[in-house]
């Protein structure tokens, strides 16, 4: 009986990895005198066990970040203006886009403010570092200085973002979006 108030203890007031232990203290408690709980016990003694894997692999499911492969990456990207909202990050997405496209190449866009576009292409190189694969562009293919230097990937949960460091605008946040997205802009 102390067990299971210590392992109810724990799982509510220290967190997750309290709860594992908790469950292998309950479990092992279990096993050796099931039939000394008292049975009022019984019935959540046997829902730790069955609800206690399933919120672990829940939170896993809801805080790992997300793992990015070689076809994630290819796509339309425009600029980000949720990271850092304002009149500067509404110039640069009504301004700035590109695309990786399947043959390694990119295609960097800046729109005019007439609805006219300048686009340059690059060769990229997209390498996998465990377990993420990620874009590499070739040194002396920089056609703009948006795309200069190779980005840094951020990853999120469900998403992730490149930030391409100008030296005229400081970092510029690019994210993946889907084609109604890009094409509805």
């Amino acid at each position: 009986m102390e067990v299971i108030v210590v392992s109810l203890y724990l799982v509510v007031f220290l967190g997750i990895w309290s709860a594992v232990a908790s469950v292998a203290a309950l479990l092992l408690h279990w096993f050796l005198d099931f039939k000394k709980l008292s049975p009022g016990f019984r019935p959540l003694a046997v829902l730790c066990f069955v609800l206690t894997p399933a919120l672990i692999w829940l939170l896993s499911l809801f805080s790992t970040k997300m793992i990015v492969t070689k076809g994630d990456i290819y796509g339309n990207y425009v600029i980000d203006r949720s990271l850092i909202p304002g009149p500067a990050a509404d110039w640069q997405y009504a301004k700035y886009t590109f695309r990786i496209f399947r043959n390694n190449e990119l295609v960097f866009t800046e729109w005019k403010n007439d609805g006219h576009h300048k686009s340059c292409k690059m060769p990229i190189t997209i390498i996998k570092s465990h377990p993420n694969h990620h874009l590499k562009i070739s040194p002396n293919s920089a056609c703009h200085h948006v795309v200069a230097e190779s980005p840094t990937m951020y990853r999120g949960i469900w998403n992730f973002t490149y930030v391409f460091k100008s030296h005229h605008y400081g970092n510029m946040f690019f994210r993946k979006v889907r084609w109604w997205e890009f094409w509805l802009r």
